[in-house]
């Protein structure tokens, strides 16, 4: 009557109760977070503005430009003839943009930058660097025009399209990133930080495949990357690669021991493995840190209930309940520890309360019938498990735990019913082991029932 047992034979719980809490007992981060993780993607990830700072400040104001930057208020205040006395080229407007760029007059630097377009509709670096003001102030669609003529003059222009990229990825468009990010390390092959985001755009559309030759040419050219070997973990997570993720995020921990999402994961998939032991260790190690994290406890219950700690579980799924006391499944697993540890009493309601939260969750119903029938109260487990069947009428086990009470009572007849409804659904599911078992039973009590005297035969 163990419910934990139960679960192994049932195949986990039938997840009725609380959807929003699928996978809760060996939940994953999902896999595809790497980049909404905040990656960091060192020159890669460098603000839009940080680049033609970089690129052009001091540089292309120098030689010709500087004298002229320098008198430019001597040109303004001469009026239009003075202004155009010092300003004749797109070069010259150009490099005063760069300078108020430098001094964060971006208004001003665009008007710059536009009138050097105005002469050179050729100068790829007014577009970029107008792009990378357009960025900045989150003017997306400008943005994208200018890198994209930035690129049309100049195919090589890898900033171009890594700057492109980023903004697709902030648009959530990850195929057209990949694409810029794809031309970038076709030009620049041996960016690291490249590689890390394609792979990260990669997960974020669920190409794991993909992903994974990105993160590892990464770990190839930095093998002291921990994002690498972490969204590689979380790559080969994603694709039930259970023992790389594990090695992946053991290496986190040996380049990172702070990093306690790497230790989170890797108990995860310790759980998922059955190892158990490893898991509660891994699980108990972030709760040093995050003592009020809800889901550490929960996991770290449901590998203590696993290795039959059930005092322990019990503890932590009490804690779990403490920090959020409204959620029904909390209750449920401590209600499972409670009957393992043979404390009905508190099981029952441990169950009572996930009913009274959500009156429609069967495996509330179900588990309290078993443990009303462990008591004797075999009228109380058959108004559960009738309660069963009315929410879920395909619920084989429902049918079989009231036939079995119902041949207790000598219901014969109405335990066939029932055994022979369970038949006809576990032959749906294929669960031919059930199916015979129940076969085995069914001719037992039709035998029975030939060979009752008619005086024997209840009435009512």
């Amino acid at each position: 009557m163990n419910p934990w047992e139960i679960l192994g034979n049932v195949g986990e719980l039938h997840q009725i109760c609380s959807e929003a809490k699928e996978n809760q007992a060996g939940a994953f981060v999902g896999g595809s977070a790497a980049l909404a993780a905040g990656v960091t993607l060192g020159a890669a990830a460098l603000g839009p503005l940080a680049i033609p700072v970089i690129m052009f400040g001091g540089a292309l104001a120098g030689a010709t430009g500087e004298s002229t930057v320098k008198n430019v208020g001597k040109g303004v205040s001469k009026g239009i003839t003075g202004f155009w006395d010092f300003f004749k080229s797109d070069k010259d407007f150009f490099n005063r943009g760069i300078k108020r760029l430098e001094n964060r007059e971006y208004g001003a630097a665009i008007e710059d930058f536009t009138k050097a377009i105005e002469l050179n509709s050729q100068n790829a670096h007014a577009y970029f660097v107008r792009g990378c003001i357009l960025d900045e102030q989150q003017n997306y669609a400008g943005a994208i025009s200018d890198y994209t003529t930035t690129i049309q003059i100049d195919p090589s222009y890898v900033d171009a399209y890594r700057n492109r990229g980023n903004i697709y990825v902030a648009k959530n468009d990850y195929r057209k990133a990949i694409y810029d990010y794809t031309q970038v390390i076709k030009l620049a092959p041996g960016n690291a930080d490249i590689y890390l985001i394609r792979g990260s755009a990669y997960s974020e559309i669920k190409n794991y495949k993909q992903a994974i030759p990105d993160f590892t040419q990464v770990i190839t050219l930095a093998p002291s990357n921990v994002n690498a070997y972490y969204c590689r973990g979380l790559a080969y997570t994603e694709l039930e690669d259970y023992n790389s993720g594990i090695a992946d995020y053991t290496q986190v921990i040996k380049l990172d021991p702070q990093c306690v999402d790497a230790y989170f994961m890797r108990g995860c998939l310790l759980v998922k493995l059955e190892h158990y032991k490893k898991a509660i260790a891994d699980f108990t190690q972030v709760i040093k840190t995050k003592p009020n994290d809800v889901n550490l406890y929960f996991q770290r219950g449901y590998a203590r209930a696993k290795v039959k700690n059930y005092k322990g579980a019990i503890a932590d799924f009490t804690q779990v309940i403490k920090l959020s006391p409204n959620e029904a499944v909390n209750y449920l697993y401590r209600g499972h520890a409670h009957v393992a540890n043979k404390d009905y009493d508190s099981a029952i309601a441990d169950y009572n309360q996930v009913i009274k939260r959500e009156p429609n969750c069967t495996d509330a119903y179900f588990h309290r019938g078993c443990v009303r029938n462990e008591k004797g109260d075999k009228r109380g487990a058959i108004a559960d498990y009738n309660q069963v069947i009315k929410i879920e009428p395909d619920n084989a086990y429902a049918y079989v735990k009231r036939g079995s009470i119902r041949r207790e009572k000598a219901k014969r007849e109405e335990a066939v019913a029932d055994f022979q409804k369970a038949i006809s659904l576990f032959r749906k599911e294929s669960m031919m082991d059930e199916v015979r078992n129940l076969q085995k039973e069914v001719r037992n009590l039709q035998k029975e029932i030939k060979n009752t005297p008619w005086w024997q035969t209840r009435l009512f």
